[in-house]
């Protein structure tokens, strides 16, 4: 986990000024006095990350980038001075597969996701969740944070297996049987 940092200028919980990556990764309540409180991106790519609550003071709470690709990821509940501010990217950026609001990119998700415990930290997704087996393609990752292989079916009725966007891939569990 990349959490509860403070900077007092740009990329609060990452900066990737030459580029880089960032994969399967939970950015969490970090904070830039300046911008891009979670992340702040000049070149590379961000595949299969959790960005949330993460605050900036001057620009871009959650994602703040330039010739960035964001892939996978869900980058929600941040703020710029208390508005929801979470992902803001320049010239020659793709988004894909994300999820954010307001949309940006293709295939963007708005609704919230669904998490396990917000509050509490848990951004294991939930059945039901919007996120779950809404990404495309692993872009190179292959398994999640906890080290489950991804993708995973993980909507009842689902055929073909699809990565869940963000860090985690929800894990169906067969019930326990007390014989």
């Amino acid at each position: 986990w990349i959490a509860d940092n403070f900077v007092n200028e740009d990329g609060g919980g990452v900066s990737m000024v030459n580029g880089g990556v960032l994969a399967n990764s939970i950015v969490i309540g970090n904070h830039a006095d300046d911008g891009g409180g979670g992340v702040i991106a000049f070149g590379g790519r961000i595949a299969s990350c959790t960005i949330v609550s993460n605050r900036a003071n001057g620009y871009v709470g959650g994602v703040a980038g330039w010739a960035v690709t964001s892939l996978n990821t869900i980058v929600y509940f941040n703020t710029l001075r208390g508005n929801h501010v979470n992902h803001a990217v320049g010239l020659d950026s793709v988004v894909d597969h994300t999820c954010t609001t307001p949309a940006l990119g293709t295939d963007c998700i708005t609704n919230p996701p669904t998490f396990a415990d917000l509050g509490g930290r848990d951004y294991h997704l939930v059945p039901g969740s919007s996120c779950v087996d809404a990404g495309w393609d692993t872009y190179g990752v292959t398994t999640d944070y906890d080290g489950q292989s991804r993708p995973k079916i993980g909507k009842p009725g689902s055929i073909l297996p699809r990565p869940d966007i963000g860090a985690y891939e929800l894990v169906l569990r067969r019930p326990v049987n007390d014989f």
